[in-house]
């Protein structure tokens, strides 16, 4: 019998760095909160109006091949599941999230920095996509925090 972390292409649950486990609070121009929770192993997004989507990370068997036409049953139970990499980009320890069925998919990245916020150092999460990690939004650790900074940009980082 086949463990369910390791049937499907899975080869155990992926651990996210723990620099980026925690709340973080993102908001967009428009003011619209979106609060990304991290633990060891998962991921939850959840928007202003409490709707929410978690997705579990695992690691992938290196000889797997993403089916080229999935079964529904397949595409039904790999719904929340993606593959979590790690890789250090310009010094800053990233994770990637791609979703389980997609082979050529933009990845997700998220990494932890520590910028100067109001004039005190502040552990920020960085979600960045691209082929060159650029940076799309920084997350804080409180939701007042990411409303006071929302137009705030660091010189140091690469933003898309």
């Amino acid at each position: 019998m086949t463990s369910a972390l390791t049937s499907d292409g899975r080869n155990g649950y992926f651990a996210t760095p723990s620099a980026t486990r925690g709340t973080w609070y993102f908001v967009n121009d428009n003011q619209s909160v979106t609060k990304v929770t991290i633990t060891d192993h998962e991921l939850t997004t959840t928007i202003e109006d409490g709707s929410s989507s978690t997705t579990v990370l695992y690691n992938r068997q290196s000889d797997y091949q993403i089916p080229q036409n999935p079964s529904q049953n397949l595409q039904f139970k790999s719904m929340d599941w993606s593959e979590g990499n790690a890789f250090t980009h310009n010094g800053i320890q990233y994770f990637s999230v791609r979703s389980w069925l997609q082979e050529t998919a933009l990845h997700n990245y998220y990494g932890v920095t520590t910028e100067k916020v109001n004039g005190q150092d502040t552990r920020v999460l960085l979600l960045a996509e691209g082929g060159h990690v650029q940076v799309q939004e920084v997350g804080y650790p409180t939701e007042q925090l990411a409303k006071d900074n929302v137009d705030t940009k660091f010189d140091n980082l690469d933003y898309q």
